[in-house]
């Protein structure tokens, strides 16, 4: 729902906790490759509010993609959904992070003039990406409401960032004190701190998959959720581990 709706104007971005998911269109693929189970309206609807978007060049077309695997959608898709939402809550904002990380492009296009010529194709709602590129660290959330602003990625901002990211730890218990350390070290005001909660890797004999480590960190981080400073945390399967909300819709950690 509307969390953002009880905050005031004044709250500055870089003082909240905003829950988020990492690969947030990977939903094809298999055990090993799938990162999320909801649609980015399921996931805005259950309070997500930062995503990690990843899209390979296909000559004109900027198409989701995990890796090898297309994701069966594209940029417009994944703006629509945005927009949509936006414009039935417009007191809240969305954050994504947008890169090619990990494709092989066909496409002669440079990257970042192709995303903005697709941010320029809005149309209609072209207002909602007018901030896009706005630096955070001053920025206040009364400034960002109906706006789609990037946190990371390409055509981000100069904020500065400190990010943990250490995906390949197999064991959860260890992806978990990785979390909790980045999550209550000393916060500087200038600072947009990025926590990815996901990982996959071996664990002793097997293979944990990204499902797996979820469902242990994410339980973790619930419990603990008393203690973690602002930034953003992005979240594999952000259902996995935790408790419903009266509508069915697991409770997105401090939601």
């Amino acid at each position: 729902g509307p969390w953002m709706r009880g905050l005031p104007h004044s709250t500055k971005v870089v003082d909240l906790f905003l829950p988020g998911t990492h690969d947030s269109v990977a939903r094809i693929g298999g055990d090993y490759v799938e990162c999320q189970s909801w649609t980015i309206t399921d996931q805005l609807r259950s309070g997500i509010r930062c995503f990690d978007l990843r899209f390979r060049m296909v000559d004109d077309a900027f198409c989701g993609h995990h890796g090898k695997f297309y994701q069966d959608i594209t940029f417009g898709g994944v703006a629509d959904q945005f927009e949509e939402f936006l414009n039935r809550h417009p007191s809240e904002a969305i954050f994504v992070t947008i890169t090619g990380d990990g494709c092989s492009h066909a496409s002669e296009h440079d990257f970042e003039e192709l995303l903005q010529s697709k941010i320029l194709g809005r149309g209609r709602n072209l207002r909602m990406w007018e901030m896009f590129s706005v630096h955070l660290a001053g920025a206040t959330l009364g400034e960002l409401r109906s706006r789609i602003v990037a946190f990371d990625g390409r055509c981000c901002g100069a904020h500065r960032i400190d990010r943990q990211d250490k995906w390949t730890l197999g064991d959860a218990g260890e992806k978990w004190d990785t979390v909790l350390s980045h999550a209550t070290q000393q916060r500087d005001p200038c600072t947009l701190y990025i926590n990815n909660m996901n990982s996959v890797g071996r664990d002793g004999m097997t293979y944990s998959t990204p499902a797996a480590i979820a469902y242990q960190v994410n339980s973790k981080a619930l419990g603990s959720v008393g203690s973690l400073r602002p930034g953003v945390c992005l979240m594999d399967y952000p259902m996995a581990g935790l408790p419903l909300n009266r509508r069915g819709l697991p409770r997105v950690l401090c939601l």
